[in-house]
């Protein structure tokens, strides 16, 4: 029967799929798989309470959350904008999509950030990093600009597609997050095309690549536009495809702001067509930083910033989800940023 719902739902036949689900998930309520397609199909028919109550089921019984569910969740107004894609959703996504994502028509956001840099930057650079590189496509123009260039993705699938084209001198299979941090003023340039979109919150990603930076390195990236909900604000993205695929967007006003507050000039924030189908293109931004010789933790603790929640018009108090217990001094000339890392003043 879960069979024939999934059909069904490729077909577009979103009532009949509800309710095979619905008797799939009274037959079988620990089903976290069936009680997921319920929601999807219960989002389509815009019945949300019910689908928020399928979301939460499942959570309950997923707590790992592979599927994306509390995206979902902020998508439909009934929960809050989570930090980020988990890294175990991702992988799972990109497990599916890696074969095929060289071919994908209409993509565009690999070209908008290597134009971007070059409006920005001179190369050559000793030392360059592509953040979230899947298959190589940016890396594939960056390669021409750096003596050295190094590639990190979470996805061990899309990695083995960057491996063939044999254009990094090194691969790491990572997170984000946990390998810049790791990797303090090691390089000239960072571009990072499509990663982004899976992270709500900038800000700890932000001061990672301020301090994986050297001076003046430039930060070149893309991300989805959340314009036209709130220039000054993050959230789920509005397409539900994309959402479901643990996509979010950001403000042009967001990014500026914050991107100030983390310790970057500012070059170019540019509006931008990400990606578009056959039946719609898809807006974005791409954004050219420029590492401050000044310390970027200016953000006073406490400060309010502007989210896409199920309250979307209250301020909330940005997370910080890479804190830790540590003193804010740590010596003469070194700082902690708002994330706990430790970053140097010159």
């Amino acid at each position: 029967m879960y069979n024939l719902a999934v059909t069904s739902m490729d077909l577009a036949d979103f009532a009949t799929a509800a309710d095979l689900l619905a008797e799939v998930t009274a037959a079988s309520p620990e089903d976290a798989r069936a009680h997921f397609a319920l929601a999807d199909a219960l989002i389509a028919l815009n019945d949300l309470d019910a689908a928020a109550l399928s979301l939460r089921r499942y959570l309950r019984l997923a707590p790992g959350d592979e599927q994306g569910a509390e995206l979902l969740l902020a998508f439909i107004g009934k929960g809050a904008v989570p930090a980020s894609a988990s890294p175990a959703f991702l992988r799972d996504l990109y497990r599916r999509k890696a074969k095929n994502w060289d071919l994908v028509p209409g993509y565009f956001a690999h070209r908008h950030v290597l134009d971007a840099v070059l409006r920005h930057a001179s190369p050559p650079f000793l030392s360059a990093l592509d953040v979230g590189c899947g298959t190589g496509l940016s890396g594939a123009g960056v390669r021409a600009m750096t003596q050295h260039m190094a590639g990190v993705d979470v996805s061990p699938d899309m990695l083995e597609g960057a491996r063939a084209k044999g254009i990094y001198d090194v691969l790491h299979e990572d997170d984000l997050l946990s390998f810049l941090t790791r990797h303090p003023d090691r390089f000239d340039l960072i571009v990072s095309t499509a990663a982004l979109i899976h992270f709500g919150d900038l800000n700890a990603v932000l001061e990672a690549v301020w301090l994986a930076l050297r001076r003046e390195g430039t930060f070149a990236f893309t991300t989805y536009s959340y314009d036209g909900s709130d220039p000054t604000a993050f959230g789920a993205s509005s397409y539900r495809e994309l959402a479901k695929a643990g996509c979010f967007a950001h403000g042009s006003a967001y990014l500026a702001d914050l991107s100030k507050t983390c310790g970057f000039e500012i070059c170019e924030v540019s509006e931008i067509i990400h990606e578009q189908s056959s039946t719609q293109k898809i807006p974005g931004f791409v954004a050219v930083l420029r590492k401050r010789t000044a310390t970027p933790c200016t953000l006073e603790p406490g400060t309010t910033l502007r989210r896409h929640t199920s309250q979307p018009n209250e301020g909330s108090a940005f997370p910080k989800p890479l804190r830790r217990a540590v003193p804010e001094k740590l010596q003469s000339g070194h700082l902690v940023c708002s994330t706990g890392v430790a970053c140097w003043s010159f």
